[in-house]
């Protein structure tokens, strides 16, 4: 639970899904280029979570992870700068002018999206913010995911975007999951599946998408395995579900 509240799941499942993108996008993803996408995302979610406990904030009814930042707020705060310079340091040195600037236009859509979802009034009946129906974080952790593999890899301006795409809709599918865990909700398996078909429909058509669609059938079959467990927090088991749906699809490429 503590890999959780610090959101290192996340970044497990982040560059799961960064390795199987690049290799989707025939590019060799390194250390470092990895490291900075990981530190990204870590950066943007701990901010969520921070704004979200902070008081005055418009989250009425925090959860778990919000609420462990809470009680945590300076030592997260500190690792938190550290964490951002060590990488902004590293990427102003070691990043060209290309990824440095389109970095950083995720970065900057990501944390306005936050800055939005503060001006939002809570959800009158679960009292949490809204997370814009899982869309937008979907498609800015998949930008986040692509970022070094669009840029490195050799495969077409099509197929790139299609990855990207089915990316981007397999985690709003995370994300609507998630989201119903938090709110006491349980999912509705007929959206599930709805949510499930379309990267299966268009692997039909792009063979780079064959992959994808695999492991979204495989983080489909686990977010519904993962309900059944009698255990307090569906939330934390299923981002671990993510990754292993990312790892496992990037093996069997590999």
């Amino acid at each position: 639970m503590i890999l959780h509240y610090l959101a290192i799941d996340t970044v497990c499942a982040v560059l799961a899904w960064t390795l199987l993108a690049g290799k989707l996008c025939e590019g060799w993803i390194g250390i470092l280029p990895l490291a900075w996408t990981g530190a990204g995302v870590w950066l943007i979610y701990t901010a969520d979570r921070w704004l979200d406990s902070f008081p005055g904030s418009r989250e009425k009814n925090p959860g778990a992870r919000h609420r462990f930042v809470g009680h945590h707020r300076r030592a997260v705060g500190f690792l938190w700068i550290f964490i951002w310079l060590l990488a902004l340091g590293s990427g102003l040195i070691f990043l060209n002018g290309i990824s440095l600037l389109l970095g950083s236009a995720v970065v900057a859509i990501a944390v306005a999206y936050l800055w939005l979802m503060q001006k939002k009034p809570p959800d009158s009946g679960t009292d949490k913010i809204g997370s814009g129906g899982g869309w937008m974080v979907g498609l800015s952790v998949a930008s986040a995911v692509l970022l070094f593999p669009i840029l490195s890899g050799e495969a077409s301006g099509s197929e790139k975007f299609f990855v990207w795409l089915t990316v981007g809709w397999i985690f709003s599918f995370q994300t609507r999951a998630t989201r119903s865990w938090e709110s006491g909700k349980r999912i509705h398996r007929g959206k599930l599946a709805l949510f499930a078909a379309p990267p299966v429909v268009m692997a039909l058509f792009v063979h780079e998408l064959v992959p994808l669609a695999g492991a979204g059938l495989l983080l489909f079959i686990g977010i519904l395995v993962v309900e059944r467990l009698p255990i307090s927090d569906r939330v934390a088991a299923a981002d671990w579900t993510l990754a292993l749906s990312g790892g496992l699809s990037y093996l069997l490429v590999f």
